[in-house]
């Protein structure tokens, strides 16, 4: 019996029960020494948030952008497009605004045509936000407001908050 076998299974639980604990540092050490291919895209979302809490920001928006891949790799539209609002958000602040809004027009590209998920209540916020920016102040409530109707129906908090 070859014991790697073992290991990835039990290296990807562990890294799990770090994050759930927010036992930060320990589960970024388990995830970034973890080989790529045996990374899922919730691990690798795991990673980025790891990542973020131990001042490795640069590293946190990296395994977004494969996280990213990997979900549209799985066919998981919604997911992808989620991350693409998330990441189109952190190059906003980073005041990276091509970069950003390719990210969200990738994310608004992806749920073309997809019956409404959760996802779509972050096209409602980023589409606030970019509405907010313009100085569009009656879009940007409108759009947020469908946000945290969109978040009531699938039960996201983060939407809304």
């Amino acid at each position: 019996m070859d014991t790697q076998e073992h290991a990835r299974p039990d290296l990807s639980l562990a890294a799990r029960e770090a994050l759930a604990a927010h036992r930060w540092d320990e589960a970024f050490d388990l995830l970034s020494r973890a080989p790529e291919s045996d990374l899922s895209p919730e691990d690798l979302e795991g990673l980025a948030e790891a990542a973020w809490f131990t001042a490795h920001a640069d590293l946190a928006l990296e395994a977004k952008e494969r996280a990213h891949q990997r979900y549209l790799e799985r066919g998981d539209t919604a997911r992808a497009a989620y991350l693409a609002f998330d990441i189109g958000h952190e190059y906003g602040l980073m005041r990276k605004f091509s970069i950003a809004s390719a990210w969200f027009k990738r994310g608004e590209r992806l749920l073309e045509g997809e019956p409404e998920s959760y996802a779509h209540g972050y096209l409602a916020l980023s589409r606030s936000g970019l509405a907010q920016s313009a100085g569009d102040i009656d879009a940007a409530v409108k759009f947020a407001g469908q946000a945290v109707v969109v978040g009531a129906r699938y039960g996201d908090h983060d939407l809304e908050a």
